[in-house]
């Protein structure tokens, strides 16, 4: 019956087919149809097995999405509303509003009794970290979970840590990540006999740390946590921790006379007893919760966690430079005067790896993969860790069309001012004030004193005047494209709009907001992949997020050019502060750097001598949790960043920003770019000078001056034009030396 049914020809397709194409997802988790094929492979390794050649478009995005898919995160908790928790609640809701007829089953029982427990836990830690300023400084900026948290208690107790009261000198942001990374490499191991009491101690606690609700496995301190998750206070549940607390230290023969000691030990206890309890429960509600989109709607919510990185790939992978981590990141908000945020992820690999090795990924076992070939325009960008490929390119296609598009473009900086004629800022303010900006900033846009022309009725004229005057450049592409953060801000942004502005040219569908593909059928708005139809359509004004445009989408008129005239970036854009994938992304470009570096040793070769493999794994860990704790200690302000994170920043920032003007340069016809957030250039909005510590787009143009004058071919032929235009602002109204 297989081979007969319709629904299985595309699988029976696969054997004979001589072309395959996929997504960087279903690459690395789909598995071939087990009919076709003798064995139980991924089609990453039946391409590895089978293909002549691999052709990687995009190759810079794509390894992006490899280093995600084996370091998969999610925000659980934080102060915005839109975390994964909270979603999953208000979904939940649906059912308990319904017949409950849903509920008959076994596992959806279950489910929901973890989805009780992992939200009970989460607001009691989260309590926690919200009324214990101690607590948080405790966990300071590393990852966690229950076994770690319990494995540094005992650490503190059988080996505290020495209490110095020197004064320390004041050190500017550089010095004091170097002295960091110091401590961490030069930290000595404890002595043998306190290791061995260590390791007793986590032992007794296994079978709760695997099984923290189960009383049978975890004994006592099971039914503490059970305790603990009924208290009414915290008062309840530290008077139930401290007996258990007073009678394990006594076992152990640990004293400890200080009362202030004895008590931030029993709200560490607390906490690690809460952590365990929701690394344990989140598991099995995550690993199930694929099961529950048949009776949930799970449109808007983020399901990274879901899809495991497949076990296939990990014995040729390297692992993550700082151990397999499964765990979860707490950060307290600039933005907010208490609360934080709590990530949850898993760390498992070097993504990048898979793609940049693929070619001997297996020759261990005697296969030699397919030729890969590496394609994208972004793909050489040394400082960004995100998009930048090790790998030298060897070959450049030149476009048909070549750079005339980019060279007759021209850059505005154009900054809104407000009612009380002050500059508009989005970039750097807390969700409720940037809402209040984003309106602010699109009124402003929109408003015309006096019968005069606003913002956006010069830039259609603009295009109009350009139309009259380059048709061939300009025909029908009077359409504006205005990039924002997100996609709940652009749909707040695109309302605004349509409250606001009117254009005679211009019916119901004029202004629209760019949606995600899973987005439900009801909501007004144009669907991620269908933006290439635009031409059919009689929208004018997309507001997008500047992520969700940034790849694979050719946006063409009737005539097939550029179907936007202009783009309006309303924010500077920042990364995401404390982003773990920032992190992520960074660690591995730094494995991948000092993996066969010996300089890396030289200080340890010099008091030593001949190191075991041993000891270089250890100091390579070392290293590389230096760097991570670093990258965690990354400042949130730009003016804030030392050269080596603005660097980073610029060559980031600067690809994802050329990548949107990319849209607008198909076919070789030039765009009107305008950046619009007062941050873009703060000084310059007031005639005075900005420098690459005040302004992105300065900042921007420093970092790739040296390139071009030191006349790096790749560089030059990439980003060469773009630069210029960037250079042309200084003649309107962009100040810099």
């Amino acid at each position: 019956m297989y081979y007969k049914c319709p629904r299985h020809h595309l699988e029976q397709d696969i054997a004979t087919a001589l072309v395959w194409i996929f997504t960087p997802a279903s690459f690395i988790h789909t598995r071939v149809p087990r009919q076709g094929f003798e064995q139980d492979l991924t089609f990453a390794e039946a391409v590895y097995r089978e293909c002549q050649f691999l052709f990687v478009d995009e190759a810079d995005r794509v390894q992006i999405q490899f280093d995600e898919e084996f370091a998969p995160d999610e925000v659980l908790v934080d102060a915005s509303g839109n975390s994964f928790l909270n979603k999953l609640g208000l979904n939940l809701a649906t059912i308990y509003n319904s017949d409950r007829g849903d509920m008959a089953g076994d596992r959806f029982v279950a489910w929901t009794s973890a989805h009780y427990h992992t939200q009970n836990a989460t607001n009691r830690i989260y309590h926690l970290l919200l009324t214990h300023s101690q607590l948080v400084e405790w966990l300071g900026s590393l990852p966690f979970t229950g076994r770690s948290l319990f494995a540094r208690i005992i650490r503190d107790l059988v080996d505290p840590p020495e209490i110095t009261v020197a004064p320390k000198p004041k050190l500017n942001r550089q010095q004091i990540m170097e002295e960091r990374r110091k401590r961490i490499i030069e930290a000595d191991l404890a002595p043998t006999e306190q290791r061995r009491q260590r390791k007793r101690m986590m032992d007794e606690l296994d079978g709760f740390l695997q099984y923290p609700l189960n009383r049978r496995r975890g004994g006592e301190l099971s039914d503490l946590a059970l305790t603990i998750l009924t208290a009414e206070n915290d008062r309840q549940a530290l008077a139930e921790i401290t007996p258990w607390c007073e009678r394990w230290l006594e076992t152990h023969y640990i004293s400890l006379p200080d009362e202030a000691q004895f008590e931030e030990l029993i709200r560490n206890l607390q906490f690690a007893i809460l952590v365990a309890v929701l690394d344990n429960r989140l598991g099995f509600l995550v690993d199930n919760l694929s099961d529950l989109g048949r009776v949930m709607n799970l449109h808007d919510l983020n399901q990274d966690l879901l899809h495991r990185p497949p076990k296939d790939f990990l014995p040729v992978l390297p692992e993550s430079s700082v151990g397999n981590i499964l765990g979860f990141l707490y950060k307290q908000e600039r933005s907010h005067k208490k609360a934080g945020k709590l990530d949850y992820f898993r760390y498992v690999g070097v993504g990048r790896a898979l793609l940049l090795n693929f070619p001997k990924l297996f020759a261990v076992d005697g296969w030699e993969g397919p030729h890969t070939v590496l394609i994208s325009g972004t793909s050489y960008a040394p400082g960004s860790p995100a998009y930048h490929i090790s790998i030298k390119p060897t070959m450049l296609l030149q476009p048909r069309t070549g750079e005339a598009g980019i060279a007759e473009s021209q850059f505005f900086f154009s900054p809104q001012q407000n009612r009380e004629a002050n500059y508009i800022a989005l970039s750097g303010l807390p969700p409720i004030r940037r809402k209040l900006a984003a309106k602010e900033m699109v009124e402003a846009m929109c408003y015309s004193a006096r019968r005069a022309e606003s913002f956006l009725d010069r830039v259609f004229q603009d295009l109009e005047q350009r139309k009259q005057q380059h048709p061939q450049w300009w025909n029908d592409r009077d359409r504006i494209l205005i990039v924002v953060g997100s996609y709940e801000e652009s749909e707040w942004v695109a309302s605004i709009l349509q409250s606001r502005y009117r254009l005679e040219i211009m019916d119901e569908g004029g202004i629209a907001t760019l949606r995600r593909d899973n987005a439900p059928p009801h909501l007004p708005g144009i669907p991620r992949s269908e933006i290439r139809n635009l031409k059919h359509l009689s929208t004018q004004i997309v507001v997008a997020p500047l992520m969700a445009l940034e790849r694979g989408h050719n946006i063409l008129n009737a005539q097939g050019k550029a179907a936007f005239g202009a783009v309006l970036f309303l924010n500077r854009p920042m990364p995401i502060p404390d982003n773990w994938q920032s992190t992520v992304q960074q660690l591995n470009a730094w494995a991948l750097k000092y993996e066969k570096d010996s300089t890396l040793y030289e200080e340890a070769q010099s008091t030593l001598g001949n190191l075991t493999l041993t000891q270089v794994a250890d100091i390579f860990y070392q290293n590389a949790a230096a760097e991570m704790i670093n990258l965690n200690y990354t400042a949130w302000s730009f003016k804030q960043l030392t050269k080596d994170e603005r660097s980073v920043l610029c060559w980031t920032q600067l690809v994802s920003i050329w990548q949107i003007i990319g849209r607008l340069v198909r076919g070789g016809v030039p765009a009107v770019v305008h950046f619009i957030d007062v941050k873009f250039a703060p000084n310059s909005s007031i005639g005075e000078q900005d420098s690459e510590s005040t302004s992105l787009l300065v900042a921007i143009i420093k970092v790739m001056e040296p390139y071009i004058e030191s006349e790096d071919m790749l560089v030059r032929s990439l980003y060469g034009t773009f630069l210029n235009a960037l250079q042309q602002m200084k003649l309107r109204n962009l100040n810099y030396d």
